[in-house]
């Protein structure tokens, strides 16, 4: 009888989303963690956000193959919700 009467609030919400026309996915990083605006965080902030809804819809299911490596970016922070793990490891 749960089964029946179960419910996800994030899904039941994601499901009563209707697109105004407006495109704000490219700008999110930007617009929320203050990251620069360029293509590579744009690419990576869409990317982020599909994983994130299709985790919610198919939770456990596997999002792309790419891998980022940490040496590629080196030095390069996208803003204050990222940062070098070893910093992190040492501080």
């Amino acid at each position: 009888m749960a089964r029946d009467r179960s419910f996800h609030p994030v899904i039941d919400y994601l499901s009563d989303l209707r697109h105004d026309g407006k495109s704000r996915v490219n700008g999110w990083l930007s617009a929320c963690l203050g990251a620069e605006q360029n293509s590579y965080n744009e690419t990576v902030g869409r990317a982020m956000l599909i994983a994130a809804v299709a985790r919610i819809f198919n939770p456990g299911c596997k999002v792309g193959g790419n891998r980022f490596d940490r040496g590629e970016c080196k030095g390069r922070r996208a803003g204050p919700g990222a940062g070098d793990d070893r910093q992190r490891a040492e501080g």
